[in-house]
């Protein structure tokens, strides 16, 4: 790829500045990395693991490498026998983006790069086996791959694979935790940590206006991340990853620069063992986080969806690609081009992510970008060059500076050196693995909660706060006919489902007469039992948690002659529970039945409470209980997000599946348990009261008003139509809203 798109530039030179397709492809490149990474998660995850699609992708550079490098064999001049050298490559380069270093001399030993202590001469009697370009075999190709690149050169390759695994994997974690506008912006703009890398790694001399350059970044960084009375948009956590990737990137530039400048290897033959130090070192770290976190993604796990697919091929091609892109892009060149890709990530972000714009992006960036043109202008034209410098570094005459030098790749004791610094890389990627996996799923949330709090905006209805929520509408009785008229709630929500009992009865074995035996698909169920619904609601979850792509977020669960008024909803927190609070009966939580004395005598449900609670705890499966407290509340209409559907399921196999407890004191004493443990905050409950909800279990009498005023309720009237229509025509309005209609329905002749 880098061969074919350096020969395309050069064959435009004439037709168009190579410099402007360079800064296009190397904008293309930032925003598409930017783009794809973003788009490939679900819910804030990746369905996939990481280390393997690193690992895949490094292979499939491999083979690309290995076929560029085989046909620049083929060209090569047969040699005599007793000389060995390879192709003089016009892409050495500097591979530095911010090219701060000066270039080596043309010719360079061996020993110039890092310390002597172990030779690593190629072999003087390999040769081509033949005598014309025609007899070069699959055996002479394999000659030049074992004797191309030295094998010092070689250990520096692994050790440089390492510090793109722990890059790759901290790329991943930071798409998860910012937008990608904020991402680029900030790994622009902290030039301070690659100049101290320069500075104290490698000796590069830095000029007082670039230290004035570097000030201005942060300073402008710094005001793109500010939000007046809310201050950082996102945890200092996420900070520090991207510090600590942008300090790795700036290392693995330097080095990189040195390991290729200190030999003449072909380039293809540099990546070949780059890569295939990639595969095996990601291949060893995917193994090694499968023993440690049970939940990471198989091997070839998750790549059933184009996200995952995309990943791989835009870190296979702009990885092959980015070479040739910088060859042509001088520093100028490079710097206007990040500006642009950043601004443009910045745009598409909030439209694409639903990331909140901070106005004060615009001055802060440009301010980096200013500060960013004025450090590369200021760039010294002398100084201490990568190779001259590791070199001295490495080969100091301390007793310290010997010690080190010994594990490095020229050393003697190069492969505990290697093997030193992999089992640090797994330890720390474990680490970040583990961590990403227990931290919040989605860090923008936090981040519009609270611009929406500081900043008040219009409520816009283009689209329905339900639009990935999946409606269970229950019936107590079957009334199929009464299916179409619920289709009024269809262009509100993801999907529809309809709970009767008996329905599609004689589609099952035996015609249903098995216990618990009832029809159950995406759409319908059967389930007859009505004070026990919580077994066809956890087992339409399963169906849900069965298919991850397909994008429900949550389940409000409400009874069919219950009404909904869905663009009532808006602002509402879908990452927690809902639950009404109503007079009859009413949520309370408590530990003797003298404090709800009035309701239906209890039947001993309680003592069943505190049983199934006894259960649970025996299981020790990590559930926050009190076994002397139970609850009881009204429970025809609630929402639980996504998350906690595992949770509802796991309760109720032990509140329904061995104690049959009845539903009103079922679900809020599973959802009291569930808050109890999923909260962060243990004086926080992540349990909404809707408070506002007309009636209760068996309220009648509603009013016109009361429909018009209430955002919910329960029950409407189906034999008054001045009262279920104004509901429906309602939905009907809101439908045009969204752009779409809900078609006229015949009300019901009975009510039930």
């Amino acid at each position: 790829m880098s061969v074919s798109l350096s020969y395309t530039l050069t064959s435009i030179r004439g037709k168009l500045n190579p410099a402007y397709v360079a800064a296009i492809a190397l904008i293309a490149i930032q925003v598409g990395i930017g783009i794809c990474y973003k788009a490939a998660q679900h819910q804030g995850q990746y369905s996939f693991s990481v280390s393997a699609s690193v690992a895949i992708s490094e292979f499939f550079k491999l083979v690309l490498s290995t076929c560029f490098f085989y046909g620049e064999c083929k060209r090569r001049n047969p040699l005599p026998v007793t000389e060995y050298r390879s192709i003089p490559q016009p892409e050495r380069d500097s591979l530095d983006e911010k090219q701060v270093l000066i270039d080596p001399p043309a010719e360079l030993s061996e020993s110039s790069s890092f310390t002597s202590e172990v030779t690593d001469e190629r072999p003087a009697a390999y040769v081509l086996a033949g005598d014309s370009k025609s007899d070069f075999t699959i055996r002479d190709f394999l000659g030049y791959c074992i004797h191309e690149v030295p094998i010092k050169t070689k250990y520096g390759f692994a050790q440089l694979a390492l510090l793109y695994a722990l890059i790759n994997n901290c790329v991943f974690v930071l798409y998860r935790l910012a937008d990608p506008g904020t991402i680029q912006l900030i790994k622009s703009g902290i030039t301070l940590i690659t100049a101290l890398v320069l500075y104290y790694g490698v000796g590069t001399r830095i000029v007082k206006t670039q230290w004035v350059a570097i000030f201005l970044q942060i300073a402008g960084v710094v005001v793109t991340q500010y939000r007046p009375g809310v201050g950082a948009p996102y945890a200092a956590s996420t900070y520090l990853i991207l510090i600590f990737k942008t300090f790795l990137s700036a290392t693995s530039s330097v080095y990189n620069q040195s390991l290729i400048k200190s030999q003449d290897a072909s380039l293809h033959s540099d990546n070949m063992v780059l890569y295939a130090c990639g595969v095996t070192i990601n291949s060893v770290i995917h193994f090694t986080l499968r023993i440690v976190n049970p939940e990471e993604p198989g091997f070839f796990v998750g790549y059933h969806n184009w996200g995952a697919i995309i990943v791989i091929i835009s870190n296979v091609f702009f990885g092959l690609a980015i070479t040739a892109v910088y060859k042509y892009a001088d520093a100028l060149v490079k710097c206007l081009a990040t500006a642009i890709a950043t601004s443009i990530l910045l745009y598409v972000s909030p439209i694409l992510f639903h990331v909140w714009f901070n106005p004060l992006v615009i001055p802060g960036s440009m301010v980096v970008f200013l500060a960013t043109w004025l450090y590369m202008e200021a760039t010294p034209k002398g100084g201490l060059n990568s190779i001259q410098a590791t070199s001295t570094l490495l080969g100091g005459s301390s007793k310290v500076m010997r010690t080190i030098s010994s594990f490095a790749p020229g050393g003697r004791l190069r492969g505990i050196g290697l093997l030193t610094n992999l089992l640090v890389s797994l330890v720390i990627i474990s680490h970040l693995t583990l961590w990403g996996s227990k931290s919040p799923d989605n860090k923008f949330k936090q981040v519009e909660a609270l611009g929406a709090s500081s900043t008040p905006k219009t409520p816009k209805y283009q689209e329905s706060p339900f639009k990935n929520t999946f409606a269970f509408i229950r019936w107590n009785s079957p009334h199929e006919e009464r299916m179409p008229l619920m289709e009024a709630y269809q262009p509100f929500f993801h999907s529809l489902h309809y709970s009767i009992p008996h329905l599609y009865e004689h589609t099952l074995p035996n015609n249903g007469e098995e216990e618990d035996a009832y029809f159950l698909n995406m759409t319908h169920d059967g389930w007859n039992i009505g004070d026990l619904p919580t077994k066809a609601v956890a087992d339409t979850m399963q169906l849900i948690l069965d298919d991850p792509d397909n994008g429900i977020e949550g389940m409000l669960y409400f009874h069919f002659d219950a009404w909904i008024d869905p663009f009532g909803f808006q602002n509402m927190d879908f990452d927690g529970i809902w639950f009404p609070d109503s007079p009859n009966p009413r949520y309370l939580c408590m530990n003797t039945p003298k404090q709800y004395p009035e309701w239906h005598g209890w039947w001993g449900m309680h003592e069943i409470t505190m049983h199934g609670e006894r259960i649970l705890e025996d299981l020790n499966v990590g559930y926050v209980i009190n076994t002397t407290e139970w609850c009881v509340g009204w429970s025809d209409i609630y929402y639980l997000p996504r998350r906690l559907f595992p949770d509802y399921i796991f309760l109720n196999s032990i509140f329904f599946g061995q104690l049959r407890l009845f539903h009103e004191v079922a679900i809020p004493s599973m959802l009291r348990i569930i808050d109890d443990t999923r909260r962060s905050n243990p004086t926080e409950s992540i349990i909404t009261r809707l408070g506002d909800c007309w009636g209760h279990c068996c309220a009648d009498g509603v009013k016109r008003e009361d429909v018009l005023w209430r955002r919910c309720g329960h029950r409407l009237d189906f034999t008054r139509e001045e009262i279920w229509g104004t509901h429906w025509e309602r939905l009907g309005r809101q439908a045009e809203m969204l752009g779409k209609k809900v078609g006229k329905v015949e009300g019901p002749t009975q009510y039930h």
